[in-house]
């Protein structure tokens, strides 16, 4: 059962405004789980793969290319992370 969030709202808005909205906060407190909800139409991708996460680092441009915009993109065990963009 899915609990509605107040931060739902200020997420919608943040999207219609910003190309990039980051939403941080402790483990499994439901960040991913209010953005399922909130972006139901973006494509879902996880950093938690590791050949996901290895195309990623590696290669990119070429990462940034073979997914849907927008996506939802999460990353369950926290690593320090940067895309070359």
């Amino acid at each position: 059962m899915y609990i509605k969030r107040h931060m739902e709202e200020t997420i919608k808005e943040c999207l219609e405004q910003f190309p990039i909205v980051l939403v941080t906060g402790p483990r499994q407190v439901g960040k991913t789980t209010l953005l399922q909800n909130v972006c139901d139409k973006f494509q879902y991708v996880t950093l938690d793969d590791p050949i996901v996460l290895t195309q990623a680092l590696e290669e990119t441009n070429l990462f940034l290319k073979t997914i849907n915009h927008p996506c939802l993109l999460t990353k369950y065990n926290m690593h320090l992370v940067f895309l070359d963009i």
